[in-house]
């Protein structure tokens, strides 16, 4: 995938959808949270009777059970919800619960042949690289804080990975997007899909 700045492109957003506003993004968090908490629990707890019912090594949460069993039991059930959730759950067409019911998305911008720009969906890679680079937001919440001030309303892993939040558009990237023709004009949402020569729009 290219990433490179386009020398055209000025200081206002370009893009055809409004940039997302904090208070609609602190939503989307806090939706989300409780999500993945709940996802978690029930996690939990399947992982608890697996760990019993089929590995036989007895109850995770009783008194004699050794705290690492139960730390690792917990933060596996963790990380497969956060990965799957946050992570692949916002490739391609998809969103979280938290950004579908504020009018989310999280979009990349890449330069059309004919010199427009347009948002396309996130591509798994993309999307679990934002969620790895979350990490940088982390410390202090400074990171999740940074759409109040930045630019383009992005947080540092936003940044990190030229991803923007928009107010949610309804066109998708379908599965068979491999078999649209670009010139096609009967076939509008080819330019959502991410082609091998489309330049990511990537502001620093």
């Amino acid at each position: 995938m290219t990433t490179q700045p386009l020398p055209t492109v000025g200081p206002d957003w370009p893009g055809p959808t409004a940039l997302a506003p904090f208070r609609m993004r602190a939503t989307a968090w806090v939706v989300d949270t409780v999500v993945v908490a709940a996802l978690a629990m029930v996690l939990v707890v399947a992982a608890s009777w697996f760990v019993r019912a089929v590995l036989g090594t007895g109850d995770v949460w009783s008194a004699a059970a050794p705290r690492p069993r139960q730390a690792a039991v917990v933060a596996v059930a963790l990380a497969v919800v956060v990965v799957g959730y946050l992570g692949v759950g916002q490739a391609g067409a998809g969103r979280t619960l938290g950004k579908r019911l504020v009018g989310l998305r999280a979009v990349q911008v890449v330069r059309m042949p004919e010199g427009g720009l347009r948002l396309i969906p996130l591509r798994i890679g993309v999307a679990l690289l934002r969620l790895v680079s979350h990490v940088v937001d982390a410390p202090l919440f400074w990171g999740f804080l940074r759409p109040l001030w930045d630019r383009y309303r992005r947080t540092a892993a936003d940044q990190l990975t030229a991803v923007f939040v928009v107010v949610d558009r309804d066109e998708r990237c379908f599965e068979h997007e491999r078999y649209l023709d670009r010139n096609a004009p009967d076939q509008p949402e080819w330019w959502l899909c991410k082609q091998p020569d489309d330049v990511i729009w990537n502001v620093r």
